[in-house]
């Protein structure tokens, strides 16, 4: 008989297990910081959409008193329907019910003065477009925020093929820190110079995986996401994207001349039609692909190009993101534009050059 409490001498130590790395988020700070973007004037009512996730249950508490200690008028949070949706739910019903929402909601929501977007909410749910048709009607001090942070609609950080995604507590920290620490006044008044340039001439953008591209901007309108949520900053709104703040901030986006782009638009690995591609570059000529090179998965593009419709192979937007916390890249896109071209209704595809960009006209910028 051998006991359990016998010598233990001869057996090798038992190794603790590694401890599970952790951040807990300072949501006071981060809700005042979202509460002083917006400036409220006292009297503003104010509403966040949420998704029934982490950030109702630990953040929307304190925005909402960060919101009442402003002076503004606190109207909680409306839930819009989360993802994952239960199987049962049959698809058609649910779209079958968004318009009669959206349009029901629009009265509904008339009188909210600036929303807080918080993760999980989207431009496909009712109160989310609902929302967007209001700040349409221009001629308000009506905006919103956008602090989607992860998942849901406008995820913060999204996996590529061969490129995972960190561990959550990593992602939280970059974005807490950018919110809570980057100068969205500086980074302004950095893109408003940068502004003066892109409008002298021509713009030509090179990348080291080999973009290389020339547009003109002419007089289309620039939106700087600088952080201004302020009531006076809406008022002079030229398009739907200036009335919607991101934070963190740092990104300026423009829809260049469509006839003025030509060159290459040159890819990392993606996923297109949800099939990686790999050396994907796109040539242009008046705005439009002419060319489709890949090193694998050209099929995946070309089936992902016609199932977006007319304005598919349209160049759509230039963005490029100031350094900070999170930015610091060079975005250009294909399709709807959010920042004044005339393609309005189709999908988009994003490029992004994390590493660096040679931006320059008769001036350069340049990050490596």
């Amino acid at each position: 008989m051998v006991s359990s409490t016998g010598n233990t001498a001869g057996r090798p130590p038992v190794s603790a297990a590694p401890p599970i790395a952790q951040l807990t988020l300072d949501w006071p700070a981060l809700a005042e910081r979202v509460v002083q973007h917006l400036a409220l004037v006292p009297g503003e009512r104010v509403l966040s959409l949420c998704a029934g996730d982490r950030f109702q249950r630990e953040f929307e508490p304190h925005l909402r008193y960060a919101v009442m200690k402003a002076g503004g008028v606190d109207l909680g949070c409306l839930e819009v329907l989360a993802e994952p949706l239960p199987q049962a739910f049959d698809p058609q019903v649910i779209q079958r019910g968004t318009s009669p929402a959206r349009e029901a909601l629009r009265g509904v929501l008339r009188d909210v003065d600036a929303a807080v977007m918080l993760a999980g909410a989207a431009p496909k749910h009712p109160a989310y477009a609902a929302l967007q048709d209001l700040l349409r009607q221009g001629n308000s001090a009506r905006r919103t925020v956008h602090f989607h942070w992860e998942g849901g609609g406008q995820p913060s950080a999204v996996a590529i093929a061969g490129q995972p995604l960190p561990p959550q507590h990593l992602i939280d920290a970059v974005d807490q820190r950018a919110v809570l620490r980057e100068d969205c006044a500086a980074i302004g008044a950095a893109q408003r110079r940068v502004e003066a340039a892109l409008r002298r001439g021509e713009v030509r953008v090179k990348t080291p995986l080999g973009t290389d591209l020339r547009f003109r901007v002419g007089d289309r309108p620039m939106n700087l996401q600088d952080g201004d949520a302020s009531a006076a900053r809406a008022r002079t709104a030229k398009v739907l994207v200036d009335r919607e703040v991101e934070l963190p901030c740092g990104v300026l986006r423009v829809a260049p001349l469509e006839e003025s782009v030509s060159g290459i638009i040159a890819y990392p690995v993606t996923q297109w039609d949800g099939r990686p591609v790999e050396g994907l570059k796109l040539h242009f000529e008046k705005g439009r692909v002419t060319r489709i090179e890949a090193a694998a998965g050209r099929e995946a593009v070309e089936a992902a190009l016609r199932s977006g419709g007319p304005g598919s192979e349209a160049f759509r937007e230039f963005a490029l993101g100031f350094p900070s916390a999170t930015h610091g890249s060079l975005t250009t896109a294909m399709g709807r534009a959010s920042s004044g071209s005339r393609s309005a209704t189709t999908p988009s595809w994003a490029a992004t050059s994390p590493r660096a960009a040679r931006v320059g006209g008769t001036s350069s910028w340049t990050r490596r």
